[in-house]
């Protein structure tokens, strides 16, 4: 049995931008409340967080699922701390790009769009960027070559993350090279 002095009941004071687990507790049109266990108190996930979430997660999430928050306040009217789940969900694809970094792991991705410099493709929640010169084609700097690009799903592996900065780089060259 438990002790007031275990781990298990440390009280640990929420703070903003801070990723927490959470269990979600009950479910309704305003939002979500999730118990933090280790804050010792319930977060408010609003419906206009929710809503931010792709179709298909929107409608998974269970009472009694855990999921990771990030806290956006300590504290509502209400004295529930406001938390969001797309933040928790983004914080995982940034643990998953620091970890393609670390281990040089070849993503699919598909190509969403383009610029100047190269073009954005998503990843997870994420937007990752594959310059030019990392992309397989010689010709890629020609927007034409770009724009047939879009919709279409290519190897990548991340040369870059930088999550304070938003910045999430990869390359398809690099994931070639290792392919043979």
């Amino acid at each position: 049995m438990p002790t007031l002095g275990d781990p298990e009941y440390a009280y640990i004071r929420p703070r903003r931008a801070q990723i927490r687990e959470a269990v979600i507790l009950r479910m309704g049109s305003e939002g979500f409340i999730a118990r933090l266990p280790k804050a010792k108190r319930d977060g408010f996930i609003p419906s206009r967080d929710l809503k931010l979430l792709d179709d298909g997660y929107r409608d998974s999430p269970a009472v009694g699922d855990r999921v990771r928050v990030q806290v956006l306040k300590d504290s509502s009217r209400d004295g529930d701390l406001v938390v969001s789940l797309n933040q928790g969900l983004k914080h995982n694809d940034w643990l998953r790009a620091e970890e393609g970094l670390s281990n040089g792991r070849v993503f699919e991705a598909q190509v969403t769009g383009h610029i100047r410099g190269g073009v954005i493709v998503a990843f997870g929640r994420l937007r990752g960027f594959v310059p030019n010169s990392h992309l397989a084609r010689r010709d890629s700097h020609k927007p034409e070559v770009k724009q047939e690009l879009v919709g279409t799903t290519l190897s990548l592996v991340v040369i870059d993350v930088d999550q304070r900065r938003q910045r999430l780089v990869l390359s398809q060259r690099r994931a070639g090279a290792m392919g043979r």
